[in-house]
């Protein structure tokens, strides 16, 4: 039942007693709430009282989140400092001679993409930088396309494409400004040029395939992996069908879906459902995706997913995970792994990630927590948050 008029009064006078505990109140509140009276959530636990009541017959696993923390250490270090240095510099040249409104919003945009970007893979942030460098020349030549609509909020902000994101804040600069910039690029490209041949968030997930080996061969257990950017994507197919050759790997994008045969190197091209099929089939061993894949696919004959880069919504970690947390799951338990860097402002990103589940499961309710299985005090002692405020949120 829910609280008329007289029952809230009597419920506001008795809230004033010291009686009264947050486990008493809290259910009472959940009653008041709009969502309590116009949402039903089938939650976990729920899901289990279900199966042992005997109304649930399928399968519901279990779920493992583990952590890969990567150390930061030698030129991958070298180029994480060198690229904040590049990012906080570019900031104080643009906000000289920045303009209100879309322009300013797009430096703060830009520069948590590139971070971002580094967090996925280097071969993305190499992307960004040498497709920089090109935009950077055109503007020094006159011949960039200049956006002239400023009154475009965040929001708007956020659906543009890169090359409109990166046309804005290349408005309004000096030559010299320009050049000091292409220099700063160059200089972190050729940093990049010394990185290792294997970085060692790929060296990471090298070792966690091995554990999946069977019987010698190159054939894994089936795996899922997440990345946001199709160059980490593409870099990671690359580099996987090089060192498997013998591991059928596919790939789910919104360009379409790859299959690698077995003892191929030339994928083929093959529709999303095709490549869906393959895999819940058991003839792919290794799926790569981008978030194109993060709703309405069902990969349960899988039991690992690894999150090669985080989300910044917990709610798009949920929904990539969903892809193999599904009722009807093949295997008893099912394992996440979640990579990030330590000491870097991915950290940060982390424990924003983790306020915000906290602050959802005030509206919602039970929901399961599925970042890291640490605190976000954990990382703050790393990252520095304060002086990142507002470049990430």
């Amino acid at each position: 039942s829910t609280f008329g008029k007289s029952g809230l009064d009597d419920f506001v006078e008795r809230w004033e007693e010291p009686i009264f505990g947050w486990d008493e109140v809290q259910p009472a509140l959940s009653l008041l709430a709009p969502l309590g009276r116009s949402m039903l959530r089938h939650t976990r636990s729920l899901l289990r009282a279900y199966q042992r009541e005997g109304l649930l017959n399928a399968n519901l696993a279990w779920r493992e989140v583990h952590p890969g923390i990567i150390p930061l250490a030698g030129v991958e270090r070298e180029v994480y400092d060198e690229l904040q240095a590049y990012c906080a510099e570019l900031a104080s040249h643009m906000a000289a001679n920045m303009e209100e409104g879309q322009q300013r919003a797009a430096i703060g945009f830009y520069l948590s993409f590139l971070r971002l970007r580094y967090s996925s893979s280097f071969h993305a942030l190499r992307c960004s930088l040498e497709r920089r460098l090109v935009k950077i020349q055109q503007t020094l030549d006159h011949k960039a396309q200049q956006l002239t609509n400023n009154d475009a909020d965040r929001e708007e902000l956020e659906e543009l494409g890169d090359e409109e994101v990166e046309g804005l804040i290349l408005k309004h600069r000096t030559e010299s400004d320009l050049t000091w910039e292409q220099g700063a690029v160059a200089r972190l490209i050729s940093t990049m040029d010394r990185l290792p041949t294997t970085p060692s968030k790929m060296q990471q997930l090298l070792k966690d395939i091995e554990k999946r080996r069977t019987n010698g061969t190159d054939r894994v257990r089936q795996l899922v992996l997440f990345t946001r950017y199709a160059d980490t994507m593409n870099y990671l197919h690359d580099e996987l069908r090089r060192l498997l050759p013998g591991c059928p790997i596919g790939t789910f994008s919104g360009a379409g879906g790859t299959l690698r045969r077995a003892d191929e190197y030339h994928p083929e091209s093959l529709d999303r459902t095709t490549i869906k099929q393959r895999f819940v089939d058991g003839n792919i061993d290794i799926l790569l995706c981008t978030d194109a894949a993060a709703e309405g696919l069902n990969l349960q004959s899988a039991d690992l997913l690894i999150n090669f880069d985080l989300p910044w919504n917990p709610m798009m970690l949920e929904q990539r995970i969903g892809r193999i947390d599904r009722i009807g799951q093949h295997h008893e338990h099912i394992h996440v792994l979640n990579y990030l860097y330590q000491d870097s402002v991915e950290e940060v990103v982390y424990s924003r990630l983790v306020r915000r589940f906290r602050e959802a499961l005030t509206v919602s309710g039970e929901l399961q927590f599925s970042l890291l299985p640490i605190q976000p005090e954990d990382f703050e002692d790393y990252a520095k948050a304060e002086s990142e405020e507002g470049k990430i949120d």
